[in-house]
């Protein structure tokens, strides 16, 4: 049997494996470009570490942020 946990709004909550996260399974889970994903961490709103010269996210924060983010998915910048 396959237990699934349950977020808040209803749908499924993603597990995360037990390890630090790389920047491009970071930014999968959040579902944005690897570039949207270290932005978040270049601003500060996204926490991670440098580790040998790569980021690296701790799935509890990657999970407090999405807890607290509502993610747009229409392309509304300016440039």
């Amino acid at each position: 049997m396959q237990v699934i946990d349950i977020a808040p709004d209803g749908k499924p909550a993603p597990r995360f494996p037990d390890r630090l996260l790389t920047l491009e399974e970071a930014a999968t889970f959040l579902a944005v470009p690897e570039s949207s994903a270290k932005r978040l961490i270049k601003t500060g709103r996204l926490r991670a570490y440098w580790v040998s010269g790569k980021y690296r996210i701790n799935p509890s924060d990657l999970q407090a942020f999405l807890s607290t983010t509502e993610i747009s998915t229409k392309g509304g910048g300016s440039r």
